[in-house]
């Protein structure tokens, strides 16, 4: 497809067999409110293919729709060290 252009139609659901979330995650310190750890994943949840339309490289073309979803927790210190 051109570099700008929009296609509305030719779409079909591809089913997602198989899936493995994409993830990120870091510790967040501040010396007021403590440590966190803040996760990231990415979760596909509607892939379409279009079958009247391909890439510039003649590749099929298709989008995939996805949910981040973001969940934290604080890092405590409470083990005690043996």
């Amino acid at each position: 497809m051109e570099p700008g252009k929009t296609v509305s139609e030719g779409w079909t659901r591809v089913d997602i067999v198989e899936k493995a979330p994409a993830y990120e995650e870091v510790v967040y310190s501040d010396e007021r409110i403590g440590r966190y750890l803040i996760r990231v994943e990415i979760e596909p949840i509607m892939v379409s293919k279009n079958t009247l339309f391909k890439t510039i490289q003649g590749l099929p073309l298709y989008v995939v729709r996805w949910v981040p979803k973001i969940t934290w927790g604080e890092i405590r210190e409470d083990v005690e060290k043996k």
